[in-house]
């Protein structure tokens, strides 16, 4: 547990020297490089710049992260593959959502998947903006404080509150915006 909290002392005393471009930057390529571990660099992020400017640069950097790669996917697609993925054009927008929300699905898959079935991107951008949120505000919070998560069960409980309240947000937005 130590070893895990030195290292990131490390790196974000090294990291605040080169600023929050590369904060940014590299959530915006674990999009591209899904081996990187996100819940470190959200982590590393909100330990060098604090809760607020590391929360918006881990956001950000991994919408335009997810964008670029839903664009890639999009562009890169054949007709073979994208009659294979009929089936996900079935999932509604809340479902869909959801799954991205949840910190250990595979979110670059989900980008993938969102490019090839030709998503429009209203309804992937909504659900981008929406499933990062939740995610950098998982890892940020397990990050910043990992040991407290550990110890105290009310902290996953609100966790689970929180995307009780996303599930909620997301069937009153595929309503309002006929996102299916």
């Amino acid at each position: 547990m130590n070893y895990i909290e030195d290292l990131i002392k490390y790196l974000s005393d090294n990291l605040l020297m080169l600023g929050p471009f590369v904060g940014m930057l590299i959530c915006l390529v674990e999009s591209l490089v899904p081996i990187l571990p996100l819940a470190l660099f959200i982590a590393l992020n909100i330990k060098t710049f604090g809760i607020v400017v590391g929360f918006t640069i881990s956001y950000v950097g991994c919408i335009l992260g997810s964008i670029l790669t839903y664009f890639l996917s999009k562009k890169l697609t054949n007709e073979f593959i994208e009659s294979k993925l009929e089936i996900v054009k079935k999932i509604n927008f809340t479902n869909f959502t959801m799954l991205a929300s949840l910190p250990f699905t595979p979110a670059f898959l989900f980008n993938i998947i969102s490019g090839i079935t030709k998503m429009k991107f209203k309804k992937y951008l909504t659900m981008i903006f929406i499933s990062k949120f939740c995610i950098v505000v998982f890892w940020g919070f397990v990050g910043y404080s990992f040991t407290a998560l550990l110890r105290d069960v009310k902290m996953l409980a609100l966790l689970l509150v929180f995307l009780l309240a996303v599930y909620i947000l997301c069937k009153n937005l595929e309503k309002k915006f006929k996102l299916n």
